[in-house]
C-alpha cells in the first residue's frame, strides 16, 4: 500500500493518481477516442474575461473557422462608445489570434462593424431579447445568420478545492 503524505491541500497520493489518470492516453483509461475528453478552446477562457471586463459588449460566436472541422468557439467584442474590437479565434498549440474589428456602430439594439485588414468584410447583427447577438455573415461568405450567445453565460469550468 502507498504511503499517504498528508499536505493542506489533500494527500500527494490522490493528486499523484489524478495526474497520471489524465495524463494516460483515453485508450489505457479504457476509453475509445471518441469518449477521450477534449482539450478546452482557450477562447473560452478570454470570453469569461470579456465577460467581466466588457458585460454586454461581448459574445460567443460558434463558426466553421477550418473547413471539415466542424464549428468551433469564437469571441466577438463590439463596444460601445466608438472603440475597437476584436474577433478572436482559436489556434493550433492553445493559442487565441485576434482580428480587428473597426467601424462599429451601434443604434440601440442594432450594430454594424467591418472586419478584417486588408480584405475586409461588413457584419451586421440584432441584440435579442435574451442578450443573444444574431449576426448576419453573408458579406464574409459564413452563411447567412448565426446567433452569438452572451459572454457572460461562458463560465470556466474549474476543479473543487480540496
Amino acid at each position: 500500500m502507498a504511503e499517504v503524505k498528508r499536505t493542506s491541500r489533500g494527500s500527494r497520493t490522490t493528486a499523484a493518481i489524478l495526474l497520471g489518470l489524465l495524463a494516460a492516453p483515453a485508450t489505457m483509461r479504457g476509453l475509445s477516442q471518441e469518449q477521450s475528453p477534449r482539450p478546452v478552446s482557450p477562447v473560452i477562457a478570454v470570453l469569461a474575461e470579456l465577460a467581466q471586463t466588457h458585460p454586454g459588449e461581448a459574445w460567443r460566436v460558434d463558426t466553421e473557422r477550418h473547413r471539415g472541422k466542424g464549428p468551433e468557439p469564437t469571441a466577438l467584442l463590439l463596444p460601445r462608445g466608438g472603440r475597437p474590437g476584436r474577433w478572436l479565434g482559436g489556434e493550433p498549440g492553445n493559442r487565441v489570434v485576434a482580428s480587428p474589428v473597426n467601424d462599429i456602430v451601434w443604434d440601440g439594439n442594432r450594430v454594424t462593424a467591418t472586419v478584417g485588414q486588408g480584405p475586409t468584410a461588413k457584419i451586421e447583427g440584432h441584440v435579442q431579447e435574451d442578450g443573444s447577438l444574431l449576426l448576419d455573415l453573408s458579406a464574409m461568405g459564413g452563411g447567412a445568420e448565426v446567433r452569438g450567445t452572451p459572454a457572460e453565460n461562458e463560465v470556466p469550468k474549474t476543479l473543487p478545492d480540496g
